[in-house]
C-alpha cells in the first residue's frame, strides 16, 4: 500500500534498479538459451514491482494480509409478492444469490422472508367550475422476518453442481452444510404523495414524491461456532417527480450497518462499519466497510460502549459514537473501499384501489445484475489498490 501524495526516495530508486535489471533479463535470457528462466524472474519482479508500489498483487497476497475476497459479479433473481384487504397487507419474499469472488470460491445464499403491515391512505380535493383538484397521501407500515443460509463452494464447477439443484440441495444439509445461516427482524415505513389537476374527463399528475426508511437487527450463525449480530439503517432518500421531466430531486439510497463478531465462546472478534451509498442515477454503488480486530482488548475499549449486554452493536449513522469507532479504526484497522454497477431488470405488476380502506394485489420477478469496477484497502495513511480483484489492463 502507497501513502500518499508521494513514495519514499528509496523505493523510487529500488524500483529504477529492479526495472533496468529486469529489461537486462528479457534481452539477455533468451540469447544464452533460457527464455522461461528469464520470464519467470521478470514476473517475480513485476510483482516486487507492484508491492513496492503499495498494492495487493493477488490473492495470496490479499490472504497473508487477511482480506476478504472481492465480489467480482453479484447475480440476484427471485420474486415476491402481496396481498392489501382492508388496508392490511401480507407479502413474501424469495431470492437466489450467486456471487463469484476473487480467490476463486463462490458465495450462494438463498433467502426467503415475510412480511406484514398497515397500508393507509389520505386524499382530498376540489372543484372550481370545470377544474378538478385531487391531492393524495399514501403510507405503508410493515414488519418483516426473513431467514438466509449460505454457502461458500471452492470453485465454480462446485457451485455449479449445487446451483444445478439448488431447491433440493439447499435442504441436503448431509451433503451440502451451509457454512452460515442467519435470521432478521426489520421495521420498514414507506410514503408516497402525489398532485393531480384536470377536469371531470381528463387529470393530468402535476407530481409526486416518495421515501422509504427500514432499521433491522439481525444475527450470522458460522459453522466455526462464530456468532455475527448487526443492525441496519437504510433509507431511500425523497425523490420528486414531474411530468415530462427527469426528477429534479433525488437523493439516492443509503446504508449503514454495524457488525460485531464473537467467537465459538464468546470471546470478541472483530467489529465492521459498513456504509453503501448509490446515488443517482442509481446504477453505481459505493460500499466500504471499515474493521476493527477487538480481540486487541485496547481495541475492544472503542467499542465497549457500542455494544449491549446482548452483544448488539449501537452506532447510529450519524451518532457521535459510530465516529469515534471510524477514528480508531482510520489508525488500527483496515478500510476496504469496493465500487460497483447495479443493472436492475426486475419486472411486475400491481392494482389497487382506496375506497377508504386499501386493497391491492402485486407481484414481481426480481432481478439484479452487480459488476465490480474498483477496490482498495487502506490502512493508516497506506493505500493500495486491490489488483487481486481488478487486475491493471494489459
Amino acid at each position: 500500500m502507497r501513502s500518499h501524495p508521494t513514495a519514499g526516495q528509496a523505493s523510487l530508486e529500488y524500483i529504477a534498479a529492479v526495472a533496468l535489471l529486469a529489461a537486462l533479463l528479457v534481452f539477455a535470457a533468451p540469447a544464452v538459451g533460457a527464455p522461461d528462466i528469464a520470464r519467470a524472474i521478470v514476473k517475480a519482479f513485476e510483482h516486487g514491482l507492484c508491492v513496492v508500489g503499495g498494492d495487493v498483487c493477488n490473492s495470496e497476497d490479499a490472504r497473508r494480509a487477511k482480506l476478504a475476497p472481492c465480489p467480482l459479479r453479484t447475480e440476484l433473481k427471485g420474486h415476491e409478492g402481496s396481498i392489501t384487504a382492508f388496508s392490511l397487507e401480507l407479502g413474501e419474499k424469495s431470492t437466489l444469490t450467486v456471487t463469484p469472488q476473487s480467490d476463486g470460491t463462490v458465495l450462494v445464499v438463498r433467502t426467503a422472508g415475510v412480511t406484514g403491515g398497515f397500508a393507509g391512505a389520505l386524499g382530498f380535493g376540489g372543484e372550481a367550475g370545470p377544474v378538478r383538484f385531487d391531492a393524495g397521501v399514501d403510507g405503508t407500515v410493515r414488519a418483516r422476518i426473513q431467514g438466509a443460509r449460505g454457502w461458500v463452494f471452492p470453485d465454480q464447477a462446485t457451485a455449479k453442481a449445487f446451483l444445478e439443484h439448488s431447491v433440493e440441495h439447499a435442504i441436503d444439509e448431509q451433503r451440502w452444510p451451509a457454512s452460515w445461516w442467519s435470521g432478521e427482524g426489520a421495521a420498514e415505513v414507506a410514503g408516497a404523495a402525489g398532485v393531480s389537476v384536470g377536469s371531470e374527463d381528463h387529470a393530468a399528475g402535476l407530481g409526486g414524491t416518495s421515501a422509504t426508511g427500514n432499521i433491522a437487527v439481525g444475527f450470522r450463525r458460522s459453522r466455526d461456532g462464530s456468532t455475527t449480530i448487526y443492525t441496519r439503517q437504510a433509507i431511500e432518500a425523497p425523490e420528486v417527480n414531474l411530468p415530462l421531466l427527469s426528477s429534479p430531486v433525488d437523493l439516492g439510497k443509503a446504508q449503514w450497518v454495524a457488525e460485531y463478531t464473537r467467537g465459538p465462546h464468546g470471546e470478541p472478534r472483530e467489529f465492521v462499519l459498513r456504509t453503501a451509498i448509490s446515488k443517482p442515477p442509481g446504477n453505481t454503488v459505493t460500499e466500504v466497510a471499515a474493521h476493527l480486530d477487538v480481540s486487541d482488548p485496547a481495541n475492544f475499549e472503542y467499542i465497549r460502549p457500542a455494544v449491549d449486554d446482548y452483544g448488539v452493536p449501537r452506532a447510529a449513522p450519524l451518532g457521535s459514537m459510530r465516529q469515534v469507532i471510524l477514528d480508531r479504526i482510520a489508525t488500527h484497522g483496515t478500510v476496504d473501499t469496493i465500487v460497483s454497477t447495479v443493472n436492475e431488470t426486475s419486472r411486475g405488476l400491481s392494482v389497487s384501489a382506496k375506497i377508504g380502506l386499501k386493497f391491492g394485489l402485486g407481484g414481481k420477478q426480481l432481478t439484479v445484475h452487480k459488476s465490480l469496477v474498483s477496490a482498495t484497502v487502506q490502512r493508516g495513511a497506506l493505500v493500495g489498490k486491490r489488483l487481486d480483484c481488478v487486475p491493471l489492463p494489459g
